[in-house]
């Protein structure tokens, strides 16, 4: 019955419709194609940011700005997850302290706080392997940035080397 009612579904039709609804699977932007979540986050705010940041790591040529893009967008990301742990961390605070006001109890014990203190264990995790791999490709990007600068300008595109001249750890 049910697929015979979903045959004659088209989805949305209109513009405004079909806007709408690319938004129904979003839960955190971390994995969003779009760079600015609509509603939560300012484009003129990822303009200013996505500015600094390529101020800040002075590209040159195609390849060196397309690196230094990437960066910015990836830290953007990262400050969104920040942003989201926070929020979580809040939400959860507030619903204890409200479940302590519904039992009639003064507020939430500081065993409870603590419990608030982080997010879920599942989104906890979620937010870790979602950091962990921007992060990664941060720095990656970062890297290779550098690399490529210290090359155009003739230089040693190694990384500093941890050890002395001696090769003992210092």
């Amino acid at each position: 019955m049910a697929r015979k009612r979903g045959a004659g579904s088209t989805g949305p039709r209109t513009v405004k419709g079909k806007t709408k609804v690319a938004r129904n699977a979003l839960k955190h932007g971390l994995r969003a194609v779009k760079l600015t979540l609509p509603g939560l986050e300012n484009e003129t705010e990822w303009a200013g940011f996505r500015q600094k940041t390529l101020v800040a790591l002075k590209p040159e040529g195609f390849l060196e700005i397309t690196l230094a893009e990437r960066v910015a967008a990836q830290a953007w990301r990262l400050r969104r997850s920040l942003q989201f742990e926070s929020i979580g961390t809040m939400r959860r605070q507030e619903a204890a302290a409200d479940t302590a006001v519904i039992f009639g109890k003064p507020g939430p014990s500081p065993a409870e706080q603590k419990a608030c203190a982080l997010p879920d264990e599942r989104n906890l995790c979620l937010i870790g392997r979602y950091e962990t791999a921007l992060e990664r490709s941060l720095f990656r990007c970062l890297h290779e940035l550098c690399a490529l600068q210290a090359a155009r300008k003739g230089q040693n595109n190694r990384p500093p080397d941890e050890s002395d001249e001696d090769g003992n750890e210092e």
